[in-house]
Parts: structure tokens; sequence; C-alpha cells
């Protein structure tokens, strides 16, 4: 990893996003497909828009499917869609955070070239990675914000499976209907919720012992 010198942020926040794709030139590569990376907030209020664009891709694969953590230090992004990855990448956040607590450092990958490195100190994080600006960020505000966020992820994946199991009922095409369960088999890969409240509890028991 290239060395950098290091920043120390005063504060963060922290945006999941979900990638939206729209079809361009082809519809079986996802490189020349248009996308639109979505706030989580805006997705909640009206889950159509990102199922419908599914459902017009005729075949997606797991390329589309992608959404993570975008970082902002101090007013200014840290991190931008180069660095989000598909949810199963996105889910390592959770193990590593989780790992941290324990060992003061963590190694993982939330995107596919990911060299992401996370050490604590007392109220701090620095976070590195491959190409992006090693920070330190304040402990509390980096947990905070990967809880929050992902509580809402998990949110999402409980309504889309409702909103999937009313489309399916009402679906004609069969290629719709293996694209809804499709979605659903993506989005509920991994026990986001289950893995959040395993790293919510860690962090709440690792502030009561500080």
């Amino acid at each position: 990893m290239e060395s950098q010198s290091e920043v120390h942020a005063k504060d963060i926040k922290i945006t999941f996003k979900i990638a939206i794709f729209t079809k361009s030139l082809s519809r079986t590569n996802h490189k020349n497909l248009n996308v639109e990376w979505v706030s989580i907030d805006k997705i909640l209020d009206n889950l159509e828009p990102l199922i419908d664009s599914y459902l017009n891709l005729d075949n997606p694969s797991c390329c589309e499917f992608q959404g993570g953590f975008f970082i902002e230090i101090d007013g200014n992004p840290w991190n931008d869609e180069g660095y989000v990855d598909e949810f199963r990448m996105t889910h390592n956040w959770f193990w590593a955070l989780n790992k941290l607590l324990e060992n003061d450092i963590a190694r993982f990958s939330p995107w596919e070239e990911s060299e992401m490195y996370l050490e604590r100190n007392a109220d701090g994080v620095l976070i590195k990675d491959y190409g992006l600006i090693p920070c330190w960020v304040p402990l509390k505000s980096l947990y905070n914000g990967i809880i929050d966020e992902g509580y809402k992820f998990a949110d999402l994946i409980d309504k889309i499976k409702v909103h999937v199991d009313r489309r399916k009922q009402v679906a004609i095409d069969k290629n719709d209907y293996r694209i809804l369960d499709l979605i659903v088999t993506y989005y509920d890969e991994y026990d986001f919720r289950g893995d959040i409240d395993k790293l919510s509890n860690a962090y709440i028991k690792f502030t009561l012992d500080k």
C-alpha cells in the first residue's frame, strides 16, 4: 500500500448508497450500463424505482447488486463509488469492526481490490486503503455511523422481501418472476441484521468496559 501522510478528522459522515443501473448500449455487459448511486434513505421511502431497475435489466448479475458505505471527512468525500462493491463485500465491514475492538488492528476487503487497514487507539481509528488518504477518524462516529446505516440496509432487506412477495403474486412474465427471486437472493445472502446486532452489542460492551 502506498505511503501517504495521515490526516486527522474532527468529524465524519457515513451514508449507505445503492447502485441503480439502467440500460445503455448493452443488456448483458454491466460496463455499458448507466449507474446512479442513491442514498438508502431515499430508497426506503419508495422501493418501486429500485425493483423496476432490476426488472428492466432483463438479465441482472451479481455485478448489478452493489451498495456500501460512502464516507465524508470534515465535509469532503473520502471514498467514492470506485471503492464500493457488491453487498457481500460491504458485509466485511461488520466483521472487521468487531475484530478491531479485540485486536486494535484489522485488515479486510470491502471492495474487490481493497487493502483496507484499520488501526485503533483510545478514541480514534486510522482508516486507509489503496489510493485513499490515510485518515484518523473519531472512533465513536465511525462505529455509530456504520451501525446506524447498516441497520437501514437491514430494514431495506426486510422491505424488499415483502415487496417482492407482493410483486410475484401479480407477475405474469416468467423472466420477471425469475428476477424477483434473484433480487431476494442477492440482498438476503448474508444475515446483515444479525451481524450488525453482534457489532452493536460488542461496541456497547467495549464502551462500558473502558
